[in-house]
């Protein structure tokens, strides 16, 4: 059977060929330089704050020299569609101030823009790679595909399709087909040789051809598919030969972890909007919030004694009792002022209260020089007059307030600042207020929400390291990388590259290269694995998917002889550096020979004369 009637056998109802659907979508018209970008969401979930960050960074690759920024809808999996997806991408882009420049919303020449709806054009295009020899049925059952991996597995190499439906006659397809047996297309990728991606982010990227799965890339109900995204699992499970439930579990983990610290951003953002009524207090207004304070019977009017910096107050001749006064009275402007701070500001104001009295408190019947000095001249707000103690409140707050901007900055609290004109402003709250307790009520629940979503978010990434080890997950970020940028710019067979100086070039270039090692069988028939000497140049760049302890025991050979190498290399320089003297040596030798000789000639030819 030729492989145009194979492609006629799998779409028989195709009727535009690729040059109608190349006259009907001709190049854009462009500036020179202008990009035309492509963001394709795919509506099985909610569209996420990662796929909102591609979109950004494709609109703004498009916008920058005026390209297209185009959205396609890639609703291909109808399994795991979700009710009003589509919708939520439509209204997430809109309310970011999206330009679309095509799309399903905003139809241009080159629609459809819905991926379900372009399956005659793909149909098209995969009929004439069939007719070119480059895809054909496949009637393998999932059990044989399973037994396939198994053996791959048992012999530490990636998971590959061996082509078993690649050459079936037009006979046994027929029949087949005629049983309603499940098939997919599969495209026909070459064994051997090298394939080459030129990307603009990762540069050029050389991967051995064998690593290239046999894509599947039509499914068994015609509906367009094996574009990475979909097969992501199947691929990675094949090529790094973990198993397709640890990938599908590490990609429901990381998803949920996106969730939990997507949760968390919201929270906060909703948390800086709730701005507590707070107002900024001069240290006259600061204590005037402490009201009226009762002590030992005696009731202080605070803000007034504050404010007059002249009064002083009688606390009686008993050292004790007057000591006791001003205790209370302290406590007393804490306490009321504890309905106007933070709690943390609170204690801070209490501490401040009692270092004063712990650092003064001498004065109160202290008969030493220093203490009779001090209470003298009332330097700290404490003097007597004949046998009366007496206080001046605007003095001693002021030192308490001093210590208060101590103890909150050491502690990290925003308790106070200066404006412009360099006076120092308190922050106080009016907790009694109605609209304090309203905004309490309301920053309460968010520190319930928030408190929670910490939670999640720490139990999601506990989750999510236990998910994949490090190398696993070192190995699924390197195919992520290389086959994103398949499916994002195709690739092409490229028969220049075979030789390993071109290889090795690459390599020091710090460019990819996917290779086996080479593989032997020792005398017990083990089977073992070593480095190409011809790729050793550059170990370090050389990334092999078979298994890690053959790679480590060929890394510490190449090691080894490098060792050798590099010792002998030592001795033979050294060797040559005492060559070097033994010749300066015999150099001197020959001068001085010359020397005697020509002083006997002179000496002969004198005894003659």
């Amino acid at each position: 059977m030729t492989n145009k009637d194979l492609a006629d056998l799998i779409f028989p109802n195709v009727t535009k060929t690729v040059e109608d659907y190349e006259e009907m979508y001709p190049n854009r018209n462009l500036p020179e330089g202008a990009y035309v970008t492509r963001f394709a969401p795919s509506p099985t979930g909610y569209m996420h704050i990662g796929n909102l960050r591609t979109a950004i960074f494709e609109y703004l690759i498009a916008k920058k020299d005026n390209g297209s920024f185009i959205l396609r809808i890639e609703d291909t999996d109808q399994s795991r569609k979700v009710e009003g997806a589509t919708k939520f991408i439509y209204d997430t882009l809109n309310l970011c101030g999206f330009d679309i420049d095509e799309g399903p919303l905003n139809e241009g020449k080159y629609g459809p823009y819905v991926q379900s709806e372009r399956l005659d054009i793909y149909k098209e295009y995969a009929h004439k790679l069939v007719e070119l020899g480059g895809a054909y049925y496949c009637f393998c059952t999932e059990d044989r595909l399973n037994e396939l991996r198994d053996i791959a597995n048992l012999n530490k190499v990636p998971f590959m399709y061996d082509g078993h439906c690649k050459n079936l006659s037009k006979e046994e397809i027929d029949e087949r087909l005629a049983r309603g047996d499940s098939y997919v297309i599969r495209q026909a990728m070459p064994k051997c040789g090298e394939t080459v991606i030129d990307d603009v982010v990762y540069g050029k990227v050389v991967i051995d051809s064998k690593y290239l799965k046999y894509a599947e890339m039509i499914s068994a109900d015609g509906k367009a598919g094996g574009n990475w995204t979909t097969n992501r699992t199947k691929i990675l499970a094949s090529l790094t030969g973990i198993s397709a439930e640890t990938i599908e579990n590490a990609n429901s983990t990381s998803a949920a972890l996106d969730t939990a610290a997507a949760n968390i951003n919201t929270l906060k953002k909703e948390g800086d909007k709730l701005k507590e009524p707070v107002s900024k207090d001069t240290a006259s207004k600061f204590f005037a919030h402490a009201n009226k304070v009762n002590a030992n019977g005696v009731s202080y009017d605070i803000g007034k004694l504050y404010d007059n910096t002249s009064a002083w107050q009688d606390l009686g001749s008993n050292a004790a009792t007057a000591k006791s006064s001003l205790t209370s009275l302290l406590n007393g402007v804490a306490e009321n002022m504890k309905y106007y701070l933070t709690d943390s500001d609170y204690e801070s104001l209490k501490t401040a209260c009692k270092n004063y009295i712990d650092d003064n408190g001498h004065y109160f019947g202290g008969d030493s020089d220093a203490d009779k000095q001090g209470l003298e001249s009332g330097v700290a707000g404490i003097k007597k007059d004949g046998s009366n103690y007496k206080v001046n409140l605007s003095t001693i707050l002021n030192t308490v307030l001093g210590a208060y901007e101590s103890n909150t900055a050491k502690a990290g609290q925003e308790s106070y600042t200066t404006t412009t004109n360099g006076t120092k402003v308190y922050y106080t709250r009016d907790q009694n207020s109605a609209a304090w307790q309203n905004w309490k009520t309301q920053h309460d629940d968010w520190q319930k929400r928030y408190d929670a979503a910490q939670a999640s978010y720490k139990a999601a990434v506990n989750t999510d390291n236990q998910a994949l080890t490090s190398e696993q997950e070192s190995n699924i970020k390197f195919y992520d990388q290389i086959f994103s940028a398949i499916a994002e710019k195709g690739w092409v067979q490229n028969d220049s590259v075979e030789d390993n100086d071109y290889l090795n070039q690459m390599l020091q270039n710090n460019m990819y290269y996917i290779t086996t090692m080479s593989e032997d069988t020792d005398e017990k028939g083990k089977q073992y694995y070593v480095y190409d000497e011809s790729i050793a140049s550059n170990v370090d760049n050389i990334f092999s998917v078979n298994d890690s302890d053959y790679q480590n025991e060929a890394l510490t050979e190449y090691e080894y002889e490098k060792s050798i190498i590099s010792e002998k290399e030592s001795r033979i320089d050294t060797r040559m550096k005492n060559l070097e003297t033994e010749q300066s040596a015999i150099n001197t030798m020959i001068k001085g020979i010359e020397t005697v000789k020509n002083d006997n000639t002179e000496r002969t030819m004198n005894i003659f004369a």
